[in-house]
């Protein structure tokens, strides 16, 4: 099965540093998203993703429960004007950084009063690296509180931006095609409000 759990202890899955195991990801590393649960998303067979998607590597996408469905069956659509964009430029965003992507401003917090647990939902992608427009720096002024986002990223590379490739007339909005490909849900569940979960507090 592609549903995993990641992390130290409890039977989940852990490596330290880029992930040594043979595959490509179009050379780009992928670092155990500790502390978090994988749901997969069934894109197509594994023969079939092997041969289009296994030069593609993983980035993330944080966004609010209530926008996964729409994303899943709609596609990744472009900000416009934000960061590092120009004032008629789009963009999506896709950090290499699962603890830069899972911070509230990305990533929100909801709270199940039944379960008494705090729930986040992050998208974890297949990026092809020839779409990469721009990688740039985090925007939440991390360093000038001196503070390292996550351990195996360095600050200066968290926002990776690519720019939509098509067009929806109907709507307006421009969007990604066969540029990324969800291929998992992302899910931190905790005791704790995730702003206290020592890593992500920036």
């Amino acid at each position: 099965t592609w549903n995993k759990s990641y992390g130290e202890g409890n039977g989940g899955i852990y490596w330290n540093g880029d992930l040594d195991d043979g595959r490509s990801r179009g050379n780009m590393p992928y670092y155990c998203p500790n502390g978090w649960v994988r749901l997969s998303l069934n894109v197509c067979s594994d023969n079939n993703f092997d041969k289009k998607y296994s030069d593609w590597g993983y980035l993330y996408h944080g966004t609010q429960e209530k926008f996964v469905g729409s994303i899943l069956t709609s596609g990744l659509r472009g900000s416009k004007g934000l960061c590092y964009c120009g004032s008629d430029e789009s963009a999506v965003y896709f950090p290499p950084s699962i603890e830069y992507s899972g911070h509230p401003r990305y990533s929100s917090i909801e709270y199940n009063p039944e379960t008494r647990k705090w729930i986040q939902l992050v998208l974890q992608c297949r990026v092809n690296p020839i779409d990469i427009w721009k990688i740039r720096g985090e925007t939440m002024y991390c360093k000038e509180f001196g503070i390292k986002v996550d351990k195996n990223v360095s600050n200066n590379t968290l926002e990776v931006l690519i720019k939509p490739n098509a067009f929806e007339p109907k709507t307006g909005h421009k969007f990604l095609r066969d540029a990324a490909v969800c291929t998992g849900v992302m899910m931190r569940v905790s005791d704790k409000h995730p702003l206290d979960i020592r890593g992500i507090s920036v």
